[in-house]
């Protein structure tokens, strides 16, 4: 005849589920201080942590940049002053004229458009 199947006893709880997850947590946080460690120090041994901006005064800008007042400046409306149709149409002229020098000097579609010349891109003070 078939016999009835035994009743399975219950599992006892363990110990090691909690010691297992102790010792993952102190695993991750060594993991993640020996490799922010050692980021650390190839940022420091590379030279990149002097050429960080992010922390200004820690390095003087020696060479300031020189503005230049370009040749046709982008036309806006005077700060203070009334909105009338004459500063209206002074906006409009400049506006008209920097809209033809744009237009005029490159095709948009072109990779002209994109070159250094284009872009008044000049040379780098390692150039000079």
């Amino acid at each position: 005849m078939i016999n009835p199947p035994q009743p399975q006893p219950e599992p006892t709880p363990t110990k090691s589920g909690s010691r297992r997850l102790a010792i993952l947590g102190i695993g991750a946080v060594l993991i993640a201080l020996i490799s922010s460690g050692i980021s650390l120090v190839i940022y420091t041994a590379s030279g990149d942590i002097y050429l960080d901006r992010s922390r200004p005064g820690f390095i003087s800008d020696t060479e300031k940049p020189n503005p230049q007042k370009p040749a046709n400046p982008t036309p806006t409306f005077p700060a203070d002053g009334p909105i009338n149709q004459a500063a209206l149409d002074a906006y409009l002229k400049n506006l008209d004229l920097l809209i033809g020098e744009i237009t005029a000097e490159h095709d948009a579609f072109s990779a002209d458009s994109l070159s250094d010349e284009a872009l008044n891109i000049t040379g780098s003070a390692d150039d000079q």
